[in-house]
């Protein structure tokens, strides 16, 4: 998890070295959206952007990571 944008940051060079180095091992990159983000509660925003525990969670199971 980052919360920063995907394009450039820190997940997408994880994925880069993975795929030279671990091409068996899948990483999954969950960034914030490359857009402009509304300022307000932590919480309410990691809901809204579905970067939440709950949020990360449901993402996984319907990617069958918890089978």
């Amino acid at each position: 998890l980052e919360e920063g944008v995907r394009a450039g940051g820190f997940g997408e060079a994880v994925l880069s070295y993975m795929e030279a180095h671990h091409k068996d091992i899948f990483v999954e990159n969950i960034t914030l959206p490359d857009a402009y983000v509304e300022h307000g509660d932590v919480s309410t925003l990691r809901e809204m952007l579905k970067i939440d525990s709950d949020s990360i969670i449901e993402e996984l199971e319907e990617k069958g990571f918890f089978k």
